[in-house]
């Protein structure tokens, strides 16, 4: 099972230094301090939520038919980049990665081979 404390209970160093980067320190300490929830509209508001549906199951599933048909490499090292601005301030093995991949590279192929048929106007 994964870790679970309660709201206002002890957190993770580095979590905090993540949540105060997202809402400011005197958000953070308003919301930690008095151990309140955030509802989904306020979430919204601050940045702890991307977006509220009323239709939950419908929104991930489209959400997920989207991330599914973006390229796996790119999703990968963004990912990582992400973790990393956290931690690690030098991501160019990432685009090295992305850019020398050969899904890549087909992809650029694709791209110019598209690019390079003549107009039928």
């Amino acid at each position: 099972m994964g870790d679970v404390r309660p709201p206002g209970g002890p957190q993770r160093d580095g979590e905090l230094r993540a949540a105060g980067g997202l809402l400011g320190e005197a958000r953070l300490r308003d919301i930690l301090f008095t151990a309140r929830s955030v509802e989904a509209e306020e979430a919204l508001a601050i940045g702890l939520a991307t977006a509220v549906a009323d239709e939950a199951e419908a929104y991930v599933e489209e959400l997920c038919e989207r991330l599914a048909g973006h390229a796996a490499v790119t999703l990968r090292v963004t990912k990582e980049a992400l973790r990393r601005l956290r931690t690690v301030p030098d991501g160019d093995d990432l685009v090295r990665e992305a850019y020398g991949s050969e899904e890549f590279r087909r992809t650029v192929e694709g791209f110019l081979s598209r690019s390079r048929k003549p107009s039928s106007g």
